[in-house]
This record gives structure tokens, sequence and C-alpha cells, in this order.
């Protein structure tokens, strides 16, 4: 009896709806007869999929109004709807609470592994900070008989004015077209992007702040027995006029003026911060003799071992001879550029004496045998 039931209704089913979708509730009939008859079910196709095919077939019914159907058949059109729509509406609300649930579960998670994340840190902030003691402590003890005593993270960048060496030589990458694909790839946070050139020296063509080896005294280090990128470059310059890396010393009274004029009427000249003066991630100023310019100066402060103001500088060789009296000019133009470490100043001439580089006279002679430091460049 149920049989013949279950046919009359798929027949119905087939005449209101269309063979596919009465195939569909018959294979739904036919599941439900074999669970009575202890078969295993058939796996039901997801939720999302049942109301994606059951929308687009109410759509192809809309499109195609019934004909010759009884109403009979539209109770049946109506109880199917309404029953898949709430089956449909069943499965969605389960969703959505499992959803939540799963969300819920989530954000605990995630505040549980910052807090994980924060207190690792945390441990291991410690962890360095004790090992940096005891590494400082021990360089001390160990130093004790060498004189080593700490002096302070700003004495670091005055080291290179009493050994010699340019921090920070403008990265020469601005303009060769070989460098393009280079320069894009650079993030607008990166070393060549952010650096500020600061300082006296003013050129539009950006290759007049690059270095050469020769002008940072590297010119020995070059060895032409092998292949490398820029190697015919270097060669074609190897033996034309380079200029020199010297020291130079300012003149203590025109820097005590400079100093001063912060306490005098008028306009000041650029502040004149101690141990290192440098206000730029690039700075240049002029080097000059007879107001003409003839080199560069890169790096200026003071060296308290050796009670003067120095700067490191790249000038021409005529000029390079210590003991030479040159001018060095301090400040930027037009009263300064709008850089947040440059305040409004006047630029002033410094008198500065060449002198060897490295300064100090055991830097020269005892730090290594081989270095560029004790090379005639």
């Amino acid at each position: 009896m149920q049989n013949t039931r279950d046919l009359s209704i798929w027949r119905s089913l087939a005449v209101a709806f269309g063979d596919g979708l009465a195939f569909g509730v018959g294979v739904k009939l036919s599941q439900n007869a074999a669970r009575q008859n202890g078969a295993p079910a058939v796996r039901n196709p997801p939720a999302g999929d049942r109301l994606e095919q059951l929308e687009e077939r109410l759509r192809q019914i809309e499109r195609t109004p019934l004909t010759g159907a009884g109403p009979f058949d539209q109770k049946v059109l109506e109880a199917v709807v309404n029953a898949l729509e709430a089956r449909l509406n069943e499965h969605t609300a389960q969703m959505e609470r499992r959803l939540a649930e799963l969300e819920s579960r989530i954000a605990v998670d995630m505040r549980e592994l910052q807090r994980q994340t924060e207190s690792l840190e945390g441990r291991v902030d410690q962890g360095t900070g004790v090992l940096r003691e005891e590494i400082a402590a021990e360089i001390l003890s160990v130093g004790k008989e060498f004189g080593i005593v700490p002096v302070g993270s700003r004495a670091y960048a005055t080291n290179t004015l009493e050994s010699g060496w340019v921090p920070s030589p403008l990265p020469a990458v601005y303009t060769d077209e070989r460098m393009k694909k280079y320069r894009e790839w650079l993030p607008a946070n990166s070393y060549e992007a952010a650096g500020a050139i600061g300082g006296s020296f003013v050129s539009k063509n950006i290759e007049d702040y690059y270095l050469s080896p020769w002008d940072m005294g590297y010119g020995t280090f070059i060895d032409f027995d092998h292949e490398f990128i820029g190697r015919e470059a270097l060669q074609k310059r190897a033996t034309a006029p380079h200029r020199q890396k010297v020291t130079l010393v300012l003149d203590e009274a025109d820097v005590l003026h400079a100093i001063g004029s912060q306490l005098e009427p008028g306009e000041r000249a650029k502040f004149i911060e101690f141990p290192s003066a440098v206000y730029s991630m690039h700075p240049y100023d002029k080097v000059m003799v007879g107001g003409t310019t003839v080199g560069i100066s890169t790096w200026i402060g003071y060296s308290a071992s050796e009670r003067k103001m120095l700067t490191i500088a790249v000038i021409d060789a005529q000029h390079a001879k210590p003991g030479t009296t040159v001018t060095y000019v301090w400040g930027e133009e037009g009263g300064g550029t709008s850089k947040p470490a440059v305040e409004r100043h006047r630029q002033m001439e410094i008198g500065a004496t060449v002198a060897p580089v490295p300064y100090v006279e055991a830097v020269r002679k005892s730090y290594t045998d081989r270095g560029w430091r004790t090379a005639q460049v």
C-alpha cells in the first residue's frame, strides 16, 4: 500500500515539477524506504548545493507556468516547497550557530596566542638583556688592564674621526640605467630611498655625491687579476688622478665663534652638537681654497682623546698635503633646508688644517701591517 502511494506521489511530482525534480524526490523516498529496510543511507549533498538547485528550479517554474496541473498537483508543489524551505532554514540556522561558536573559539585562541607571544617576547628580551650585561661585564673585566672603560653610545660615532673611515657614503645607484630594476625593486623605506643628504655642498647632479674606492682610501684593495662587475670601469679610472682622503682639524677659535653665536643676538650658526655634529644620513660639506670648492667633508665631530674638532674629507690631491690650510663651510644654504634636524641658521666659514688620515698616530702605525690605514693610496 505504501509503495503504491509513493508511486502516485512520484507521478504527480513529475507532472508538477518535471522529471528532474521528481527524480530527486523519488531518490529521497527511496532513501527513506531503504532506511526502513536497514540499508545504508545515501549521503545528502551539502545544504548550499541543495539550496542553489532549489532556487534554480523555482526560477524555471516561474518562467514556465504550470499547465494541466490539478488542485492536487498545486498542493504537492506547495507542500514540497514549504518542506524544503523549512529544512534549508533549519540547516542555515544550525550552520550560523556553528560558525558563531567557531568564531568565538578562534577569538579565545587568538587572545591566548597573543598572550603567549607577548610572554615569550618578554622572556627573550629579558634573557637578551642579561646576556648583554654579562658580555659587557666580561669585556670590561678583560680590558681593564688595557684601560677600557664604558663611554656611552654617543661616543661610538667619533671613532671614525680617529680611525679614518667614511661611515655613510651615498650609494651610487640612482643614475645608471642598468640599476633601474634594482631601484624599482627597492621599497620606499629602504636605506637608499629614505636617507637624507645634508650640508653645505649642493649639486644638481647626484653623481657629484658619489665616492670612488680611491676617494675612500680603498684603491689598494682593488685586484684586477680576476673578473668582477665594474672591473672595466675601475681599470679605466685606475691611472687617472684621484682625490685623497684626509683629516681636517678645525680651527678652535672659529669653532668657538660658531658655538658662541647661539648666545648672541642675530642669526646664529648651525648648532654644533657634541660629540657628533652630524645631522643627516649623508653629510656633505664644502671644502674650499681661495673661494673654489676643492673637495667635500663627509663626517664631523669632537674627539675627546685629541681635544680637537675633526672632519673626514676627500679633497683634490694638490691640496691634500698635511699642513695645507683650507676652509670648511659649516651649515646649509639659504638658512637651512626643511629637514626636522635643521633649524634656521647662517653658514659659517671655519678655518681648517689638513692632517693625515687616520689622525691618531697609533692607529696609522699599529692597527695592522697591511690595512688601508697604512697603505699608500
